[in-house]
């Protein structure tokens, strides 16, 4: 509902004609009037926020009069501040865009700045920028936290400046800069030991171990994961629990530990309905429905997942919904429903894109991609995927624009270009190097070294399985160790070595059943029985040695 229906002025024009009629003291007069009847018509005066430069920070309440709050602020605003309010409601108004992941928070925020002075004028900064950095304006959002970094110096505030390092460091992570967003992490823990601050040690922890799963090294990112949750569970922190546990369940799936995956997904859950979070619930629910997924259980899957998608519409939180609106469409893609795995996409494209949400737009685009090239309709995955590639270096997310260019490679893959397919793994695993992620330069260099195989470059093709082998063993992925395996064995098949390549295939697909993945499994043996018909040899078949 717009305030502006709910009091004096009924008709624009006419609005408009007698506002300009009257003297500034008289404008200021009616402003302060209005003020008053929305602010009675909406619940009255709402309370104190949290303040800004208190530490750690309390959390936000909502109000019946927040619904109005932006409109309250701009008329304390032209009446003359009214004594704080102005003050009031800009925070209140901006806590609930935040709470909300609305663009307009980021103006809010800037807003309250203005009127606020050292710690508590860094504060806002920091939230601005983190709400530009949301939106995909990663050179705006820098430039504030560089200024919040010099208030809190300046204001010999610790806490403050270690928080605004810690936002830092989350924008070079997006922006592809994760060795440095690592080292900055670690002297933060280093700084919040000495002010023996646990519960911010508990979160800044947590942060190191997913920078250290975004590079791929994923038992370390497990370890620290770990810890912070020790060191939660010691301060009975319910929410930074459930953070840390949604976290971990995504570690442990990537690491092919898929029954302490989901096991942490419960634990995340039961975390975040202790801390009476909704939305921290509906991410948890969010995180075991993918645990549920890697092992088999695609109905369970569903159920958590529309239940997440349910808690995230009730709180309007259209940025999350697109989020899991992604998980729907891959559920839907795995069960063979593949008009609601395609509807589903478009429409987290289209929610990405009306909230100005640029980084969860270049994601979106590639995951569509991906949805595109399932379905057999290449053209339109490689537009996607191409689109993607254009947005992630226009954000200069280097890690993105190395996913986007894997991407890149599948569709050429699968339209037998496999010269395009090489040219684009290859930059692939170049870009993911430099940015640190090791992980997904073991996959590109795997799916580079099938194409070779594929266009009978085998010399290059025994190289590239060597590499990205030695790479998977050296994270502990046995997942991708499995599978790379099964891909290495055909190329062994086309080295005329059967006996070889049987061994090879029969231990990479047992190494994929003993992390569960069955889907990988079947998609592997279809290739494996092309292959073996091609060289005219019987099927492997049998246990593995």
């Amino acid at each position: 509902m717009d305030a502006e229906n709910a009091y004096l002025f009924r008709h624009a024009v006419l609005r408009d004609a007698a506002y300009g009629l009257q003297m500034p003291a008289e404008r200021a007069r009616l402003h302060e009037l209005a003020f008053h009847l929305i602010e009675q018509a909406f619940g009255g005066r709402a309370p104190q926020p949290p303040a800004l430069d208190q530490f750690p920070p309390q959390k936000f309440s909502a109000h019946a009069v927040d619904l109005v709050a932006a409109e309250l602020a701009d008329h304390a605003r032209q009446a003359g501040g009214l004594g704080g309010l102005q003050r009031l409601y800009l925070q209140r108004a901006a806590e609930i865009a935040s709470l909300q992941f609305s663009v307009q928070a980021a103006r809010l925020w800037q807003e309250l700045a203005a009127l606020e002075t050292g710690v508590a004028r860094a504060q806002a900064l920091r939230n601005a920028a983190n709400t530009l950095l949301r939106c995909g304006q990663p050179a705006q959002a820098e430039d504030l936290q560089q200024q919040a970094l010099e208030l809190a110096r300046q204001a010999g505030h610790v806490q403050a400046e270690i928080g605004a390092l810690s936002d830092l460091a989350r924008l070079w992570r997006t922006t592809g800069r994760i060795a440095q967003a690592l080292e900055q992490s670690r002297q933060n823990l280093k700084a919040l030991t000495h002010l023996n601050d646990q519960a911010a040690m508990g979160t800044v922890q947590a942060q190191v171990g997913l920078l250290l799963a975004a590079s791929g090294r994923l038992a370390e990112a497990n370890e620290e994961l770990q810890a912070a949750a020790r060191r939660q569970e010691e301060l009975a922190d319910e929410s930074g629990l459930a953070n840390t546990m949604v976290n971990t369940c995504g570690v442990l799936r990537e690491l092919g530990q898929r029954q302490a995956a989901a096991e942490a997904g419960s634990r995340a859950l039961a975390f975040a309905r202790a801390s009476g979070e909704r939305q921290l619930e509906a991410l948890a629910l969010a995180q075991l429905s993918l645990a549920n997924s890697s092992l088999g259980q695609d109905d369970k899957a569903e159920e958590l997942i529309l239940q997440s998608l349910a808690i995230f519409t009730e709180h309007g939180d259209r940025r999350n919904c697109g989020k899991v609106l992604s998980q729907v469409a891959a559920i839907c893609l795995r069960t063979a429903r593949m008009d609601q795995a395609q509807a589903a996409m478009e429409q987290s494209l289209a929610l990405a894109r009306d909230q100005g949400e640029r980084y969860e737009e270049a994601f979106c685009l590639g995951n569509l991609a991906v949805v595109y090239i399932d379905l057999g309709r290449i053209e339109q995955a490689q537009k996607c995927a191409s689109q993607a590639l254009e947005l992630h270096r226009a954000l200069g997310s280097r890690r993105g624009e190395g996913i986007a260019l894997r991407v890149l490679g599948d569709g050429a893959t699968a339209a037998r270009q496999f010269d395009q397919a090489q040219e684009h793994y290859q930059m692939a695993q170049e870009v993911l190097q430099e940015v640190g992620d090791i992980h997904g330069r073991a996959v590109a260099l795997g799916n580079l070294a099938d194409v070779y195989r594929r266009a009978g470059k085998l010399d290059l093709a025994g190289k590239g399985f060597d590499q990205a082998l030695a790479l998977h063993r050296e994270l502990h992925d046995r997942r991708f160790e499995g599978a790379t395996m099964c891909d290495r064995a055909l190329w062994l098949l086309a080295m005329h070595d059967a006996a070889g390549a049987k061994q090879q295939w029969l231990a990479g697909a047992d190494l994929l059943r003993q992390v569960g993945d069955t889907d990988e499994v079947a998609r592997k043996t279809t290739d494996m029985r092309q292959a073996c018909a091609q060289a005219g040899v019987a099927a492997f078949e049998g246990a593995a040695p």
